[in-house]
């Protein structure tokens, strides 16, 4: 009886242990899997994402040279500026005797 309980016990003993080792190796390959396919989905989606910012800088420098072909000529300072004609009519306001214009 003794011997037949111990043939048992290592049965069930050597059972659990390919059980585990087996239920181990499947796990590890599912996770292997799962992280593969997360991997190359990340890297896809890091692709798309670098071609939607490449695609956008090149739209924002074909508009920045769009805007700037007129503007490589500096305008140059002989001219009357606005600010001068302001300060003098602002001058002529205060030179007379209402600056409020009310008489």
């Amino acid at each position: 009886m003794l011997i037949f309980l111990a043939t048992a016990v290592a049965a069930v003993g050597i059972a659990t242990l390919v059980g585990t080792l087996s239920f181990g190796k499947r796990t590890e390959r599912h996770v292997s899997a799962m992280l593969d396919r997360l991997r190359d989905s990340g890297a896809l989606n890091n692709e798309t994402a670098i071609n939607d910012l490449r695609a956008e800088l090149h739209e924002c420098l074909a508009r920045l040279d769009w805007l700037s072909t007129g503007l490589t000529v500096l305008p140059e300072a002989s001219g009357p500026s606005l600010a001068s004609g302001y300060e003098a009519d602002r001058a002529a306001n205060l030179s007379s005797p209402d600056p409020w214009g009310v008489d």
